[in-house]
């Protein structure tokens, strides 16, 4: 019931639109970019300059955020290699990887579900009969965090942070409660235990699956469950 409101207000006041990006497109364009210019061109075509140029600006500033967010890890400490690779990377001059035909997502899959699984965990008990504590996460406590949250990735339940931010009122209250239920009856939902895997190369030519580092994404509400529970349990 809370991912059906949550999805339902989205989809309302936030309709989904749709860019196409390209291979040819270089690095620092993302899809607000892309949108961006797209508008800017209707607005040129229409003889609108005034607001086309002032999106042209501003799409300007978000080119040189973007490539200051890729180069700014460099220093002078940096090695050549690196160096070179995030130049490339800029100028759109870059080594494409080829998979190898033997490694699949089923093939990847099997790999990280076999390197993250503890064979001596032992499965908790439900419980649902405990009593539920109101107070061991508070709703100020989860609007407070999710007031405070900075802009990530979005996970699997489609629910992209700057959302949540913005309705932090409506929901700090409910998600305090499903949380409380989650510590005291030892069920996590199962939105909360799904993720996206990106694999991403080790190495120029991978040839098995541990070749690849796995980059794993999951919900931002899961991110925010299990930080409330550290700065609950764990710390003190």
């Amino acid at each position: 019931q809370f991912y059906a409101t949550t999805n339902s207000l989205l989809d309302e006041f936030f309709p989904i639109k749709t860019v196409t990006l390209t291979s040819t497109d270089s690095d620092c364009i993302t899809p607000e970019i892309k949108t961006l210019l797209r508008k800017k061109n209707k607005l040129m075509h229409r003889g609108r300059q005034e607001e086309a140029d002032s999106i042209a600006a501003k799409v300007g500033k978000l080119i040189t955020k973007q490539n200051c967010k890729d180069l700014a890890h460099l220093d002078s400490k940096t090695n050549s290699f690196d160096l070179w690779a995030a130049v490339k990377k800029v100028t759109g001059k870059r080594q494409i990887t080829k998979p190898l035909p033997g490694i699949n997502a089923e093939c990847l899959n099997e790999h990280y579900a076999l390197v993250s699984t503890d064979n001596n965990y032992i499965k908790p008990c439900i419980s649902a009969n405990s009593p539920i504590m109101n107070d061991t996460i508070t709703a100020m406590s989860v609007f407070n965090m999710l007031d405070r949250l900075k802009p990530t990735a979005t996970g699997p339940d489609n629910l992209p942070s700057w959302f949540l931010r913005l309705s932090a009122p409506i929901i700090a209250e409910p998600l305090a409660q499903l949380i409380n239920l989650s510590i005291h009856a030892s069920q996590v939902p199962s939105q909360w235990k799904s993720s996206c895997i990106k694999p991403i190369p080790k190495i120029t030519n991978p040839i098995s699956p541990s070749d690849y580092r796995p980059i794993s994404i999951t919900s931002v509400l899961s991110r925010i469950a299990e930080r409330m529970i550290i700065s609950q349990f764990i710390y003190p």
